[in-house]
């Protein structure tokens, strides 16, 4: 009787220690999530404060008067807005092809 109490005690014994490594193995992987979180964490908060002083700068009046007169072309009383024509209205004008669509396709394809 013995012999059975020893065997069953050092089977209950195997049991414990897997059941102990699984806990073990649990824990080490949840500590990895937490350091991954963590340095999640960090890289939201280094977003946050750029948005923060991005938010700053939009925020000033100054601000949002450039940015009228440069994209919107507003300006104060009095002044007066002066549109200067691009590089590209500037070159000649280009004369206009007759040549019939079925024409430009045949030299484009066939005659290479």
């Amino acid at each position: 009787m013995s012999k059975k109490w020893s065997w069953l005690v050092v089977i209950g014994g195997v049991l414990i220690a897997a059941k102990q490594g699984v806990s073990v193995w649990h824990l080490w992987k949840s500590g990895e999530q937490v350091h991954l979180a963590q340095s999640q964490l960090q890289q939201a908060q280094a977003k946050n404060q750029e948005l923060k002083k991005r938010l700053a700068e939009v925020d000033n009046p100054q601000f949002i008067e450039k940015e009228a007169r440069d994209k919107l072309g507003y300006a104060k009383e009095g002044e007066t807005i002066l549109v200067l024509p691009t590089q590209s209205d500037q070159t000649s004008p280009q004369t206009e092809d007759n040549t019939p669509n079925w024409k430009k396709w045949w030299n484009l394809y066939i005659r290479m």
